[in-house]
This record gives structure tokens, C-alpha cells and sequence, in this order.
């Protein structure tokens, strides 16, 4: 997808500079060099607990995991196939999908902004270093495998790799349910250059879907709970609550998200239509609409503003290096 070398060595970089950003929490250590950031950060472990148990589960030792963290397979039984302990093995696969899902938005930023390379480095960078990263990347949280792989399914997806893409698709709902999140835009992007493509896109994306929900449902372990996405007021009124709920929302929209509503504002010779499903805005917006579902039915914090920020940072770095006026719509 990179042919120069220089491009390639900079993808590189940046990509490592994302691992790099990740590694104050990794294992939860929260310290950066031998400074305790502890008072910055949650002293719970979330979810973990429960990957940490789906890892075990693989490995052969048992345990009791609660839905829906069960029917999310794919990182704990890559975590269960390395030689550490399964917290460690858990981050190491993730730190491995950050390195990805950076090198993806680099060359997405790349593909589709002319092969600019202060665009692209741009974009890796305001992908690598999110709050998102830094905070929930190698925590023993599963999200970092899902938005990697997203962000390579659209990589290939700009590069023309239309099978591959989804296929990549399809591996990221084995992760989590939320890399459906990206769907709108793989239609989106390919429905101007062929309706054909974007119904086999469509097709692809619904089958993709029922199937991963068959196997992750089949490949774990029984769970002991029943779990409903169903919204409910008490959950939406204990989010409301917390203070850090706001805190988590303007920190994962970041400055990405508000570079792009400045560059779709700036826009001009679209019809409103077009501009209204131009693909990168709604892969935004997708986000945002994820996080405001989540705000009804779980514990709703930035992860869920992740897959937005795979086209906001390209839209972003953009407008930042003032590359076409840093619109939203990239070819």
C-alpha cells in the first residue's frame, strides 16, 4: 500500500510512536518514568476482569464470564496462544493492534489525500496519540483489536481492496459488536464509484453480521447471565451523573472531532445532501450515535468515540496542514 521508502519508514515511526504512548498504563503500571499517575486515573479495572477470565477460559483452566464481554472471542483467544500471563498477553495484543490501527490511518490519510506526507503523518499521529490510546489501549481492554482492525478494513477499502476489506470486517465483529460502527462508511465510500459494489458491500456487511453473532455465541464459554441492549432510563440517568462521562466525551471526540466540523463547515460546491452522507462525516457521526446508545445501555466512556476518530483524524490533519482547504471529503 506504501511503495516509497521514505513513506513507509514514517508510517513506521509514527505507528511506534502510538505503542510508545500506550505503554504508561500498560498492565495498569499508570507511571511514567517512575512517576505515579494514579490520581488521574480510575481506580477500577473495568472490564478486564472479565477478558482476563475469557483467556483462561481458552487456555483450558475454566471460569465463570458474563455477557456480553463472552461473545467478544477474538483478543482473548489470541491473548490464551502467547506464553504470559494473561493480562500481559491481552496488551500485547493490543499494543500490536494501536501499531496497526496507526499504520492503517497513515496510509488511509496517504491514499486519500494525495499522497501527502505531512497529511499522513499528521493523521497517525492525532490517531496514535489520542486520549483513546493512551488511556484504554493496554489496560486489558479488547477495543484497541477491534479499532485496529476497522481501520485496516478501510485502509484496504480506499486502496481498492474491496474483498479483503471485508473480509478484515468480518474478523473486527469477532473482537467486539461495536466495529459495525464503520459500516456506513464502507457503503458510503464505495456507493459513488459503484452501486454494484456497494450492494455486494451491503450484502457482505449483513451476512458478515449474522454470522459473527452465531459464532461468537457458539465459540465461548455458557454464560451465566442473560444481557439486554435494550435502553433504559436508569442507566441513562447514572451516566448522566458522573462527572467523567463529560470529561471522557470532549477528551474521545478530541481535537480531532472538532477540527472536522470545521472542515465540513468550510465546505462548498456540494449540494447539502452530498455533504450530508459525505462518507468521513458519517463515520463521525456513527461514533457520536454509538456513544449516545451507549449512554442508555452501559457504561458509556470514550471507547465508544474510538472508530470515529479513524476518519476524524484524517479530515483533521487535513485542515491542519491547510492541504485543500482541509475539507472533509477526501478522494
Amino acid at each position: 500500500m506504501l511503495q516509497k521508502r521514505g513513506a513507509l519508514l514514517r508510517m513506521l515511526a509514527v505507528s511506534a510512536a502510538a505503542v510508545v504512548w500506550a505503554l504508561p498504563r500498560f498492565n495498569r503500571a499508570d507511571s511514567i518514568f517512575g512517576f505515579s499517575i494514579r490520581r488521574f486515573t480510575s481506580s477500577s479495572s473495568g472490564d478486564s476482569d472479565q477478558y482476563v477470565a475469557l483467556v483462561r477460559w481458552f487456555r483450558g483452566l475454566g471460569g465463570a464470564v458474563d455477557a456480553p464481554f463472552a461473545f467478544r472471542p477474538l483478543a482473548p483467544w489470541l491473548a490464551s496462544r502467547l506464553p504470559a500471563e494473561p493480562m500481559t498477553a491481552l496488551n500485547l495484543v493490543a499494543l500490536l493492534s494501536i501499531f496497526l490501527g496507526t499504520a492503517s490511518v497513515f496510509a488511509i490519510a496517504h491514499r486519500t489525500r494525495g499522497g501527502d506526507l505531512r497529511v499522513a503523518t499528521l493523521a497517525g499521529l492525532l490517531f496514535g496519540l489520542s486520549f483513546q490510546v493512551f488511556y484504554y489501549g493496554a489496560t486489558g481492554q479488547i477495543d484497541a483489536v477491534s479499532i485496529g482492525l476497522s481501520a485496516l478494513s478501510v485502509a484496504l477499502l480506499v486502496h481498492e481492496q474491496l474483498a479483503a476489506s471485508l473480509a478484515v470486517f468480518f474478523i473486527a465483529m469477532l473482537a467486539k459488536e461495536t466495529s459495525i460502527a464503520i459500516a456506513p462508511f464502507l457503503f458510503l465510500f464505495t456507493f459513488p464509484r459503484s452501486r454494484a459494489r456497494a450492494a455486494v458491500v451491503a450484502g457482505v456487511v449483513a451476512a458478515a453480521t449474522v454470522a459473527s453473532i452465531a459464532i461468537v455465541h457458539r465459540v465461548g464459554p455458557a454464560v451465566p447471565n442473560a444481557y439486554s441492549w435494550a435502553p433504559n432510563t436508569a442507566e441513562l440517568l447514572e451516566n448522566l451523573a458522573r462527572k467523567r462521562m463529560y470529561a471522557t466525551f470532549l477528551l474521545g471526540v478530541g481535537i480531532q472531532g472538532a477540527a472536522h466540523v470545521v472542515a465540513a463547515a468550510r465546505e462548498r460546491g456540494r449540494s447539502p445532501w452530498a455533504r450530508l452522507f459525505d462518507p468521513w462525516t458519517v463515520g463521525f457521526a456513527t461514533s457520536l450515535a454509538l456513544f449516545a446508545f451507549a449512554l442508555t445501555t452501559a457504561w458509556a466512556d470514550a471507547r465508544f468515540l474510538w472508530s470515529g476518530q479513524i476518519f476524524t483524524s484524517v479530515t483533521a490533519a487535513a485542515l491542519l496542514a491547510k492541504r485543500d482547504g482541509g475539507g472533509a471529503t477526501a478522494r
